[in-house]
């Protein structure tokens, strides 16, 4: 690993710790399901709860205290801070698929990464009502549960579930979303949206789910996911070959349907 900010005796030391963190904000999740007050960010779609804020709280401080020299790039309270070189940040959503949360639904997770600049080196993906924690460290493979993940084998579009997911931006108001579905209509044996692409990244990693696409995400989103995929044997990439943590568009599959994908994707010209 070159360059690498912090070494791997470092990063085993701080591993469990991090794993205790986030399962402790997962029970604070969990005692807090049927509170689903919500306010809007930018639409009826966006929404941000104070959930989010309090386990967002939790975790900056809990982490803060394990790594009190790393950055933090947070969804809900420091949106804008750069993935800097030479720079380790902590990278986190608190509550993925906080809709999910708001109705009921239960497909929620927490995500958390290290990045060593702007390169995922650790990561952790909570599924709070599976009790699954996904983890990943940097050329050691993927885990859940302790469980090695393999992405899947299949090769053909024509038989690969697919998953995908739009922002908040596209679904009001504007016909992206019946577009872009009908673009795998017919192509791939199935589609499936589900509202956490978090879950839905570690479900490839999982090889549950064949491929993953989705427009308008932010770092925390993906960043997690990303790495649980490559050390799964997958691949993530975008649709232009931008650095996938500061494109507005991720690819994700187990790697031999890739560019499948990126084909029928590249063909809806006027969404790309």
């Amino acid at each position: 690993m070159n360059n690498l900010l912090v070494s791997n005796q470092e990063l085993n030391l701080i591993t469990d710790k991090v794993t205790d963190s986030i399962k402790k904000a997962g029970n604070m999740i969990r005692r807090g399901l049927a509170v689903h007050a919500y306010t809007y960010k930018h639409n009826q779609s966006d929404l941000v709860t104070e959930m989010d804020r309090n386990v967002e709280k939790y975790l900056v401080d809990a982490l803060r205290q394990i790594t009190p020299n790393y950055l933090f790039l947070t969804e809900e309270t420091n949106p804008h801070q750069a993935l800097e070189q030479e720079k380790m940040t902590w990278v986190m959503d608190p509550i993925d698929g906080t809709m999910n949360f708001v109705h009921g639904f239960e497909r929620i997770a927490i995500s958390v990464a290290l990045c060593n600049g702007d390169t995922p080196i650790a990561a952790w993906v909570y599924d709070i009502h599976q009790e699954s924690m996904y983890t990943a460290i940097k050329d050691k493979g993927a885990y859940c549960n302790g469980k090695l993940l393999s992405v899947s084998n299949e090769e053909k579009i024509e038989s690969s579930l697919i998953a995908f997911g739009f922002s908040a931006q596209q679904w009001v108001g504007k016909n992206e979303v019946p577009l872009l579905m009908k673009g795998f209509a017919g192509k791939a044996r199935g589609i499936r949206i589900t509202g956490s692409s978090c879950l839905d990244l570690v479900d490839v990693a999982a090889g549950r789910i064949d491929g993953f696409w989705h427009f308008g995400l932010q770092p925390w989103d993906i960043a997690a996911g990303i790495l649980l995929i490559e050390e799964a044997g997958g691949t993530c990439t975008t649709l232009h070959d931008e650095p996938i943590l500061s494109s507005t568009c991720v690819l994700a599959s187990n790697g031999k349907i890739n560019a499948s994908m990126k084909r029928i994707l590249s063909s809806i010209n006027r969404f790309i």
